[in-house]
């Protein structure tokens, strides 16, 4: 898979994020380097390799537990804009 200037350009807009074409050419090598890496991680025979071997730890979660919120009034207390009891964000996708 080749990352080009044209694919960060494109990620950038989604993430509005405004590039120099300088910025976009470095970001695009910088990107086809990551992956280089990948790619010679995946040629190599790993066979044996623990992949947990950084930690010797366990991970606990918590159960999730649906809890109803009491306090909708103050919640939208802090908020720019609400509109009919829920809270109004920007448009964040252009739909054309």
């Amino acid at each position: 898979m080749g990352i080009d200037k044209d694919t960060v350009r494109e990620a950038a807009k989604l993430a509005k994020l405004n590039l120099t074409e300088t910025e976009a050419v470095k970001l695009a090598y910088d990107f086809e380097t990551i992956l280089g890496y990948f790619e010679n991680i995946k040629n190599e025979d790993l066979t044996g390799c623990e992949s947990d071997f950084l930690c010797d730890c366990s991970l606990e979660l918590r159960d999730d537990e649906a809890k109803a919120f009491q306090d909708n009034n103050g919640l939208l207390k802090g908020t720019r804009q609400a509109e009919d009891g829920h809270i109004a964000i920007p448009r964040m996708l252009n739909m054309e």
